[in-house]
């Protein structure tokens, strides 16, 4: 062959060989599609020491966060804050008169190979009804009782319809087969509870401690038996830190792969543009608010309440204060649990404010700067924690009123003596303070009459029959529909009656590696729900033939 000839079949070859590239990258791309593989390691930073990794006692967010990945319940939350099954084969059967739901458990397994059945869920809920445990969840489950009907089928009896009881059954399921040997001193000093053995996407693999006993890691291994399917992500480290400062200097070491937190709790700030990290804000069901002590002779005046919110900038709050993240509300009623809520509008108006004062008949003496009507001046004392959010709101709020002929005495403490000395016996003028409010929009505990003094959370003493009524018929239905309307009218009296000045509505910040995929999460009950979703979370991709 001569050395055109050779020249020719080598260009031939080459011609012949990108052709055949362009022709498997079109047939990659139109018969096949990208797919989460499993594989890779996940390690989150997290602000706080685990104690009790069991579900009868988890209250801190660390707690509760690791029993979401270790531990399943009958059901859960999906990405947008709503029940779906997870043991649970489907949703309950209930009865015409709604007091009773029969679940049907799926095939699920333990971490040590046993099969869950409808007696762990039984134990699991007279345990914690049992006083002698002193669980804190036991007030939510008083008024149920709970039955075995075969190894596979529980049955819930309620003394009365309510519409929030579905959120109940979220809580993770206890193996009886372990937990019962134990007394109730041995249950909550239990090795256990550092090292459970549940039922969840995860399982223990091993807990790092100092010789004082503190928690430095826990590691975690997908659970392969997992009984819908095993996540993708292989292994998950959860490491603890004392402060926002180590935590963000784990970070920017690549330490840790991600981490949240919300402003109410810990004042960490992410910026958007951070390096190689995605943020997401996700809502979370929980306001700060200024409340009304409504015994009060001036603040029972409707008038005066609506001149104090007018006069009250939430946008400069949220700005200053939240550095933007969080959500301008104004009710007790929150978008994310509720569909069709009007949007929220911030009209601050001082003129407006100082003409409705007047309205109600409060002006300046001579010569003074503080407003009055007969003897009566409008001088406050607000009460609030030590916490720098609420402090510093306070602060703003103060003197913005100032302006309006409102004198205020800022009064703060520890949460514990603010609980103790101030907001049981509601010794105060006003408070400034957040409201939780968990899974179910029910506002029952924090605006129904009935609750106005300790331990009822209803902190403006505030008491409106239409308000009462609405109330009490949105926690009688599961209609969702219905619970959205009383709950629409009931946003719109408050709203007039302002019966507390509803400031921001707190987001909770999630910073995560830019290589995990799959994170989806819009809305949440509370920030430890974000496990819920990491089963399917993913940082291995894999290539696989499309179906016709």
């Amino acid at each position: 062959m001569g050395k055109f000839e050779k020249r020719i079949w080598i260009a031939l070859v080459l011609v012949a060989l990108v052709s055949f590239g362009f022709s498997s990258r079109n047939f990659l791309g139109a018969y096949t599609a990208v797919v989460p593989n499993s594989g890779g390691n996940y390690i989150e930073g997290i602000i706080g020491q685990p104690r009790f990794i069991n579900p009868l006692y988890a209250t801190s967010s660390t707690d509760r966060a690791l029993v979401n990945l270790i531990y399943a319940g009958l059901y859960k939350y999906d990405a947008e804050g709503k029940v779906e099954p997870d043991l649970a084969e489907n949703f309950p059967e209930i009865s015409d008169d709604r007091k009773v739901y029969t679940i049907k458990l799926r095939d699920a397994q333990w971490h040590n190979g046993l099969t869950v059945t409808s007696s762990d869920v039984v134990y699991t809920i007279r345990t914690l009804q049992n006083p002698e445990y002193n669980s804190p969840k036991r007030i939510d489950w008083l008024s149920t009782t709970v039955t075995a009907i075969d190894e596979r089928t529980v049955q819930f009896t309620l003394s009365a319809p309510s519409g929030p009881f579905l959120n109940n059954l979220t809580l993770p399921i206890i193996s009886e087969t372990i937990w019962s040997k134990l007394s109730p001193e041995e249950f909550i000093q239990s090795q256990g509870n550092i090292q459970p053995i549940g039922n969840g996407p995860y399982q223990v693999n091993e807990v790092s401690q100092l010789t004082d006993g503190s928690v430095q890691s826990i590691s975690l291994k997908a659970f392969n038996n997992f009984h819908t399917r095993p996540s993708y992500i292989k292994s998950v480290e959860i490491k603890f830190f004392d402060d926002a400062e180590s935590l963000l200097k784990a970070l920017h070491g690549n330490l840790i792969s991600g981490f949240g937190f919300n402003q109410f709790e810990n004042r960490v700030q992410v910026r958007q543009s951070a390096k190689g990290l995605t943020i997401h804000q996700i809502p979370l069901p929980q306001y700060q608010a200024l409340f009304f002590n409504t015994t009060v002779r001036s603040l029972g005046e409707v008038r005066v309440r609506q001149a104090l919110n007018t006069a009250t900038d939430k946008s400069a709050i949220l700005s200053e204060v939240f550095d933007n993240q969080g959500l301008l509300i104004e009710s007790p009623i929150l978008a994310q649990q509720v569909s069709n809520l009007p949007e929220p509008t911030s009209n601050t108006n001082l003129d407006e404010a100082k003409l409705l004062l007047e309205q109600a008949g409060w002006f300046y003496p001579e010569g003074g700067n503080v407003r009055q009507k007969g003897t009566q001046q409008l001088k406050y004392r607000l009460a609030t924690n030590e916490n720098w959010i609420n402090l510093r709101a306070a602060e703003m709020i103060i003197e913005q009123w100032r302006e309006l002929g409102v004198e205020v005495e800022l009064i703060s403490m520890p949460t514990r003596e603010l609980n103790e000395q101030v907001i049981q016996p509601r010794a105060y003028d006003m408070l400034l303070f957040a409201h939780k409010l968990g899974a179910d929009p029910d506002p029952f505990v924090f605006w129904h009459s009935s609750q106005t003094k300790a331990p009822g959370l209803n902190l403006s003493s505030y008491a409106n029959n239409a308000v009462d009524a609405l109330i009490s018929e949105a926690r009688a239905t599961t209609d969702r529909t219905i619970r959205d309307e009383k709950y629409i009218q009931l946003h719109n009296i408050m709203k007039q009656d302002l019966p507390a000045i509803f400031l921001v509505q707190s987001v909770y910040t999630y910073a995560i590696n830019d290589n995990i995929k799959g994170f989806s999460v819009s809305k949440m009950p509370d920030e430890t729900v974000r496990f819920f979703n990491l089963r399917d979370w993913y940082l291995e991709t894999k290539r696989v033939l499309q179906k016709n």
